[in-house]
């Protein structure tokens, strides 16, 4: 699922299924587990930076704090990019 491609098509994939998972369960537990999934399809490494080599070197360390972003607009039913689909 996030394994591989560019870094901007995983983070829209992770929001995507988040945004599908977010009625799931709780909105922590929910948010949690969308973490540990960037973490363990190394979207994200365990010191929360960007992996992709697509990623400037200047922005790897914001890693969580923007995938933690993206989780919680998509668990409010948010698109937090500029294009694309909002439902």
């Amino acid at each position: 699922m996030l394994m591989g491609g560019p870094t901007k098509q995983r983070i829209r994939i992770l929001w995507a299924a988040t945004k599908q998972a977010r009625n799931l369960g709780a909105g922590d537990v929910v948010h949690d587990a969308f973490v540990a999934l960037a973490i363990e399809t190394a979207l994200i490494d365990g010191r929360s930076r960007w992996t992709g080599t697509d990623v400037r070197e200047s922005v790897r360390r914001y890693g969580r704090e923007d995938v933690t972003h993206v989780i919680t607009w998509a668990l409010r039913g948010w698109n937090p990019f500029e294009t694309g689909p909002l439902q």
